[in-house]
């Protein structure tokens, strides 16, 4: 009788089929790149059936909370796991992004920005005055004037001279230096048309004033990259090419007071091309530049016949160079891989075998000067850009094996540019560097020139 009951009112149940919900750990943020100091919050999208939740940000750090904020403090690539456990304590699964942490970008404490008046691209360059009385600034300014100023060391402008009657075509200055006398010398070329550029040297005086300028026209087309002061003669350095033929690596002697041409030579090379030049502790010159697609690195002895020849492994160019204390060579320029962009700084023995290679891919950055400090540390400056920031000054300090010791980054919201960089023994070893802004210039979509001064800390 109970039986009968009993089967007739589980007949009478309706079974409800309770649906399996798998559990999947998902998770979200914003921005896939940050700064140091930027607080990331992190969402989990977790199927409902996750209750406990366990984060593992990359750097050391965790959180347990459903979905967390977390500032990084340092830079990198950081993968970020999330784990999820199912109410019975036993069930997990998990799940890993990565996010990329930039430096943070810095406010320069010192800086002076000086306005060309010009809608051109700012070309520039600058030297420390051989006295050490301040810096001398080259700047392009609109289409065909060349203008020099100096300022001392705390940044006031001394002298501005404006060159306008070099060449009709456009005029970009390659490179400054001090010569012997206290004066300066330019090199650069004047493009006249896309395809014929004609090479210059001009030499000032100390208070800026004309004394000679050669401008080289020939069937070539010529270049001027670099020159610097040896024995009272300028050897300035280029580069010269047929249209659509052969190019050679061209050295040039004068005279230093009168512009006299002493000597010329040619070495001839179907594909090198010279970014810079640098005198060597044995009297000879060391030149950078590239081979085809590639870093490029060339000893000349002091009678410049060449004693080596070393080209990286990667795609790109060379840009500056000096040599150490110890005689080796350190060399600085930028690596393409398709569309992207990187850094590197290398080191070669004085033979000319590569010591070690290392590049920077923090986003897309490019060196385009190096120094060694007195403590024998590496300091570059580039630029650098992102998706963040635009485009930022970069500086970065690496030791004698090629560690990265310290990086920053220095600009305001719009874009930015480092150039180049020098040590003022006369001033508790001050660095000077040397770019473009828009950020803290005239602000009306020009750029002016950017100095930046620090101390040996990057402070």
């Amino acid at each position: 009788m109970f039986g009968g009951l009993l089967l007739g009112l589980i007949g009478c149940l309706q079974i409800q089929e309770i649906p399996f919900i798998e559990l999947q750990s998902r998770f979200s943020f914003v921005q896939s790149t940050v700064q140091v100091g930027d607080t990331v919050k992190f969402a989990q999208n977790s199927t409902t059936v996750a209750s406990q939740f366990f984060w593992d940000f990359g750097d050391n750090k965790t959180s347990t909370d459903a979905s967390p904020l977390h500032t990084y403090d340092s830079i990198g690539n950081f993968t970020v796991k999330l784990i999820t456990t199912k109410p019975d304590g036993i069930t997990k699964d998990s799940s890993t992004q990565t996010i990329k942490v930039l430096p943070a970008t810095e406010t320069p404490k010192e800086l002076a920005t000086f306005g060309l008046a010009s809608d051109d691209e700012v070309g520039f360059n600058f030297t420390p005055a051989i006295d050490n009385s301040g810096t001398i600034l080259m700047a392009k300014k609109n289409v065909n004037v060349l203008q020099l100023r100096k300022i001392d060391n705390s940044g006031n402008e001394l002298w501005v001279r404006d060159f306008n009657n070099l060449a009709d075509g456009q005029v970009y200055g390659q490179r400054i230096s001090p010569t012997n006398d206290s004066g300066f010398v330019v090199v650069g070329y004047i493009e006249d048309s896309p395809t014929e550029n004609d090479a210059f040297v001009l030499k000032v005086n100390k208070d800026g004033e004309l004394q000679w300028q050669k401008v080289v026209a020939t069937e070539l087309n010529e270049s001027f990259n670099d020159v610097v002061d040896l024995n009272g003669n300028l050897v300035v350095v280029g580069s010269s090419q047929v249209v659509g033929g052969q190019s050679s690596i061209q050295f040039e002697v004068y005279d230093t007071q009168n512009g006299i041409l002493l000597d010329k030579q040619e070495i001839s090379s179907a594909n090198w091309t010279v970014s810079s030049l640098e005198l060597t502790q044995d009297g000879g010159f060391v030149v950078v530049g590239f081979e085809d697609d590639a870093p490029l690195i060339v000893k000349f002895d002091p009678s410049l016949k060449i004693q080596w020849n070393t080209t990286l492994s990667i795609t790109g160019k060379a840009k500056a160079v000096t040599q150490s204390d110890n005689r080796d060579f350190i060399f600085v320029g930028e690596t393409t891989d398709g569309d992207t962009t990187h850094a590197f700084v290398a080191r070669v023995n004085q033979a000319g075998t590569l010591t070690w290679l290392k590049t920077m891919e923090l986003s897309k950055e490019s060196f385009s000067d190096v120094e060694e400090d007195s403590n024998k540390d590496i300091i570059v400056l580039g630029t650098h850009e992102n998706i963040l920031t635009s485009k930022d000054m970069i500086i970065a300090k690496y030791n004698a094996q090629g560690d990265l010791k310290q990086v920053k980054l220095i600009g305001g919201k719009e874009e930015d540019e480092g150039n180049k960089l020098a040590i003022n023994p006369g001033n508790n070893h001050q660095l000077v560097l040397i770019g473009s802004t828009e950020s803290f210039g005239t602000k009306n979509n020009r750029k002016d020139i950017f100095i930046v001064f620090l101390d040996s800390s990057l402070q």
